[in-house]
């Protein structure tokens, strides 16, 4: 009991908030603002990752625990709708999904779904002990973003 209390404070002093927790707005602009939120979220998991991973001894509770963050994130994206119809540069939002996203919603959901196991991937090699492993799942991880990035992201995207 106390070693499940003292887990849940650690993990609440980092900040994590993890938006699967959340349901995805039914209308557009909060339906952006959502992914916005949860994309960055992502992007600072992955970042915090990256970071821990370039010096020679890593803090490995901490690449676990970002690990898992993403895993978790990956598991939300694949299972919610962060992109319901209306939610493209038609909404006149500010937006950097690509009118594609909708067009081509298989090939979507396909880079969405190796995204996914690229970051179970490397959530399951930060639970080891092998750097080298770690690393290489990170390197595969950011390979999956890019891959749906390139195609559909616009380039602009801040």
């Amino acid at each position: 009991m106390r070693s499940a209390l003292l887990a849940s404070i650690a993990v609440a002093s980092i900040g994590f908030t993890i938006p699967q927790a959340r349901a995805v707005p039914p209308n557009a602009a909060d339906a952006i603002e959502h992914r916005k939120r949860a994309y960055g979220e992502i992007g600072t998991a992955y970042k915090s990752v990256r970071d821990l991973l370039r010096r020679d001894t890593p803090t490995l509770m901490m690449v676990r625990r970002y690990s898992r963050q993403l895993q978790e994130l990956a598991d939300a994206q694949a299972m919610q709708d962060w992109f319901p119809p209306g939610s493209g540069p038609e909404a006149g939002e500010k937006t950097a999904a690509k009118a594609e996203i909708w067009k081509d919603a298989a090939e979507f959901q396909k880079l969405k779904l190796n995204f996914r196991e690229a970051a179970g991937r490397l959530a399951k090699a930060a639970d080891g002990e092998n750097l080298e492993a770690m690393r290489a799942a990170h390197r595969a991880l950011g390979d999956a973003c890019a891959a749906c990035h390139d195609r559909f992201r616009e380039k602009d995207a801040d």
